[in-house]
């Protein structure tokens, strides 16, 4: 809703606004939801692919 609301504030200056929400990524700082089915798997429901993106190491 932020980017929405940029967007409608700043089109009549001319200004667009993108975004990219590349979504859950696997990192090491949500590894804790591997050993929690429930939680994974209430994650990947969520993500049309069904899957979370890996880090690029």
């Amino acid at each position: 809703m932020l980017m929405r609301n940029l967007a409608i504030e700043l089109a009549p200056l001319g200004i667009t606004v993108n975004n990219i929400a590349p979504g859950a990524i696997q990192t090491p700082m949500n590894r804790k939801l591997e050993h929690d089915q429930a939680k994974l798997d209430a994650l990947v429901a969520q993500i049309p692919l069904g899957a979370w993106a890996n880090r690029a190491t």
